[in-house]
């Protein structure tokens, strides 16, 4: 039997591995006498590292089992989380991060095709709706751990830290962790059955809206978590060990608006439940742009849109990943590794282009953000094909 703690558990590690980082970006681009530029790099090339290794990994779940690449990938984050500690140089830094986010591609992404294995789709959608509670505090979460780990122990403490927590949680999904792809449902190994899994599930026209519209959603959240040293330090006046009461209070008010939007929207049907998350994250993208147009940003206003933009991300996700995952039933490794390498090239592309574009004042931030969401909308209007009519 699946263990929902051990599942959420491997989820955020990813979310530890990148998000906690990012408070610590100005004290080690300090020590190891970093430029913008390679600090910068350090986040591409766990993004690339991370969606390319994804088309790897995905075939090997489906070959081997989800078990083993998933302790793989435990295994390699920690001894990256050791490596990062160790870094003398923005190189080794950067291949350091690189390898975490080949790490992360094994742990996180498999997880998804781990729930639907041994649920049916009403069941799948309940479990991975209740992950993605948790997930959706990820990006909010880690800064918090990674800003309090900082300033108490410093950067290279904070990846030692996070290298215990791996160690805890590679102990815990060694003995816990079961095999959930049964003998007779793996798939052959090999370059051709891979091609042939991608390219079916990449000329179903429905499964690519469905990825550009979870991708293009979760950034229009995920660019305030890239912007944060800027957003909350320039644009709110915070000082970095502020930080972590903005987002405890994020974190706070996000718990309450999703439990209060799992409530409303239990038994409902799944379409109808992405039409709610739509709309709530309408109204706060709708919100935070006029807000930002009258006013300048203010931390007693700010963060609320974003806030409410995190609830409604986080009731459309659950029936979007089931959806794509039932493009291919029989290859959902495959799927779900695909599915994160479109979320993770979405992420390098808006960190490397939009985010310097945008991260110059917070009604830019808004704009982009509401641009994110359109697209997000758009690629959700124009998905075809027969979803699911089972309720939540």
């Amino acid at each position: 039997m699946l263990l929902m703690p051990l599942l959420i558990g491997i989820n955020l590690l990813g979310a530890l591995a990148l998000d906690a980082f990012l408070p610590a970006f100005s004290p080690i681009a300090q020590s190891l006498e970093a430029s913008p530029e390679q600090m910068q790099q350090t986040l591409s090339a766990f993004f690339l590292a991370f969606g390319v290794a994804n088309l790897f990994a995905g075939p090997l779940a489906d070959r081997w089992g989800r078990r083993p690449v998933v302790l793989g990938g435990i295994l390699l984050n920690l001894l990256a989380f050791i490596a990062c500690a160790l870094v003398q140089t923005p190189g080794q830094l950067i291949a350091a991060r690189l390898i975490q986010g080949i790490a992360c591609s094994a742990a996180v992404s498999i997880t998804m095709a781990m729930i639907r294995d041994v649920h049916e789709a009403q069941a799948a959608q309940e479990a991975i709706n209740r992950l993605v509670g948790f997930l959706m505090l990820g990006p909010i979460l880690a800064p918090l751990v990674g800003s309090l780990l900082v300033a108490s122990v410093g950067w290279r403490g904070m990846f030692m830290a996070l290298a215990a927590v791996s160690l805890f949680l590679l102990a815990f999904a060694v003995r816990k962790l079961p095999e959930t792809l049964v003998p007779g449902e793996r798939k052959a190994l090999g370059l051709w059955n891979a091609m042939r899994g991608y390219g079916l599930a990449l000329s179903n026209r429905r499964f690519v809206f469905l990825c550009v519209s979870f991708s293009a959603g979760f950034n229009g959240l995920f660019i305030y978590v890239l912007a944060t040293p800027t957003f909350l330090g320039v644009h709110l006046g915070l000082a970095p060990t502020e930080y972590s009461l903005a987002f405890g209070f994020v974190i706070f008010v996000s718990s309450l608006l999703f439990l209060a939007y799992q409530r409303l929207a239990k038994g409902a049907m799944p379409l109808r439940v992405v039409g709610w998350g739509f709309t709530a994250m309408a109204g706060a993208s709708i919100a935070n742009l006029a807000t930002n147009w009258v006013w300048s940003a203010d931390i007693t206003w700010a963060l609320l849109p974003i806030v409410a933009y995190a609830g409604g991300l986080a009731l459309i996700a659950a029936p979007m990943q089931v959806f794509a995952l039932d493009v291919l039933p029989d290859q959902r490794g495959l799927t779900a590794a695909l599915q994160a390498t479109w979320v993770a090239m979405t992420n390098t592309a808006v960190a490397g282009l939009l985010v310097p574009l945008a991260m110059h004042s917070a009604l830019a931030l808004a704009c982009a953000s509401a641009l994110l969401l359109f697209i997000s909308v758009t690629a959700w209007c124009f998905s075809a094909g027969t979803a699911p009519t089972r309720p939540i």
